[in-house]
């Protein structure tokens, strides 16, 4: 039973929310919220003014009414810890709140470090203002995170996520704005098979700043878009995955890992890209609208048991201005190869082997074909080695335990790619020893066309190239047959070359 004490706090903690709007709005005024005095409940607008500012120490819970928003137009600070960070969420859980808004040129720096926001509509709104989010997660219904008109974010160990039925969800939008994103999570799953518009998990228009270390996590019952670039020269985009899941069943549906509109000359490096889809097609890389895209050090993989024809590697809009995509140094596995005439695909130096990620993170396992086979011209890995391909590089100095094994453990002989070819096709011979073996082309009657390979060749990944020349000439089209002999072991690919 409350004592009559008891109810008059209760009372005068309500009335002090209730005037908390007020209070905030007087000129110089400062405010420190504490986690004694919390929670906090806010039932109408909090407006920090310009000459005005608002702390938050660790701990501190914060209930927001429906549609409430708080307006930073100057100081606002949340300092939240590890382990008691700072809470935002809807006092009544089916009501959500309208977000965070950092506006205007005169608000000063601003940081919101170790929160939580959970229940709102749009979780953070920089519109021509600098703020910085630290170690924060954030769960939005439209949005997650938005930058404007000018504004400067920064990102650091942020989780955000946008879980909606609503096809046009964002996470994080940037339109005409600096953005650096590190070390941080983008989750977007959308619940609506029949939505008008393409949900995109980073949209970023006009922005210039970097991104690196990030994950883009996109599951859709509709087409889908995991990273969404349009003019972004001044972009830098580095050690990023994208992960992407469309279940819809639509055979006309279209989804891309990485869209690309009216961008010259950006760089996609380091990139682990995994894809899977129900009916339709995935790109890996989808440019458009003139781009031009290089993608280095790469790894475009289908998930799971997920196989082409639904996975492209690489294509070009053929509806907009030409665009041109560079390819090397790459991984692709379980996915189409290019074929547009404006891919330029270099393909001795690819990987076509199951990279052999070891966790949802995508870090490479011993034994991955992609350690040690990026661009020699890239900079080395920390450990002293050849730049790897994908999003994490792989240790060499880590001493392996007593069962790991570094080697190949059974001869393996790589289907064909391209396949149909018309120049150059590839097929990667895997050796878990160092052996003798003998490569050769053969024709359907078994007649010897062409030699790739005779002779002894040390343990690993052993690339070979046919340019469609016989041992007299030039080959005719037809079906022909890749053969590989090892003591002990044999394998054959088929090959289709058209001229």
């Amino acid at each position: 039973m409350h004592t009559s004490r008891q109810r008059v706090a209760t009372v005068l903690v309500l009335l002090l929310a209730c005037l908390l709007p007020l209070v905030a709005q007087a000129a110089g005024n400062r405010v420190i919220w504490f986690p004694e005095e919390s929670p906090y409940r806010l039932y109408e607008n909090l407006i920090i003014p310009e000459d005005g500012s608002l702390l938050i120490e660790a701990g501190v819970h914060v209930e927001l009414a429906a549609d409430v928003q708080i307006i930073v137009l100057g100081e606002f600070q949340v300092s939240g810890t590890e382990a008691n960070p700072v809470f935002f969420g809807p006092s009544d859980p089916g009501a959500p709140w309208s977000g965070i808004v950092v506006r205007g040129a005169n608000s000063p720096f601003g940081i919101l470090e170790y929160a939580v926001l959970e229940g709102c509509r749009t979780g953070v709104r920089v519109e021509g203002s600098t703020f910085t989010i630290r170690h924060s997660r954030i769960q939005g219904i439209n949005s997650a995170i938005e930058v404007s008109d000018d504004g400067d974010l920064g990102l650091f160990g942020v989780e955000a996520e946008v879980m909606s039925n609503f096809s046009g969800a964002v996470v994080l939008r940037s339109s005409r704005s600096r953005l650096a994103a590190d070390s941080s999570r983008f989750r977007l799953t959308v619940s609506d098979p029949f939505g008008a518009s393409t949900p995109t998990n980073l949209w970023i228009s006009r922005s210039d700043g970097r991104i690196t270390r990030c994950s883009v996590d996109l599951k859709s019952e509709t087409r889908g878009v995991g990273m969404f670039i349009i003019d972004g020269d001044g972009l830098t985009l580095r050690r990023n995955s994208v992960h992407i899941v469309s279940t819809d069943t639509l055979p006309s549906s279209r989804s891309s890992a990485i869209r690309i509109a009216g961008t010259q000359g950006i760089r996609l490096d380091h990139f682990s890209i995994e894809m899977s889809c129900s009916a339709g097609l995935t790109y890996g890389i989808f440019a458009m609208d003139g781009s031009h895209v290089t993608v280095i050090n790469s790894i475009i993989a289908g998930a799971g048991d997920q196989q082409a024809p639904h996975l492209v590697a690489a294509a070009i809009d053929p509806l907009t201005p030409a665009a041109q995509i560079s390819m090397r140094y790459d991984c692709l596995y379980r996915v189409q190869p290019p074929t547009d005439p404006h891919i330029a695909v270099n393909l001795p130096s690819l990987v076509l082997e199951d990279p052999r990620w070891v966790d949802e993170e995508y870090h490479l396992g011993p034994g991955s074909p992609c350690i040690d086979a990026g661009d020699p011209a890239s900079n080395e890995d920390p450990d002293g080695t050849i730049a790897d391909i994908g999003k994490f590089f792989f240790d060499q100095t880590a001493s392996p335990g007593p069962e790991t094994v570094l080697l190949p453990g059974e001869f393996h002989l790589s289907p064909a790619w391209p396949n149909p070819f018309n120049a150059t096709a590839r097929v990667d011979l895997v050796l878990p020893r160092s052996t003798v073996v003998h490569v050769e082309v053969i024709d359907l009657l078994g007649r010897q066309v062409a030699v790739l390979a005779s002779g002894h060749h040390p343990a690993g990944r052993l690339p070979l190239l046919w340019n469609g020349r016989s041992e007299t000439g030039v080959a005719s089209s037809g079906l022909y047959l890749v053969r590989a002999t090892a003591p002990g072991w044999s394998a054959a690919r088929r090959i289709v070359l058209l001229r």
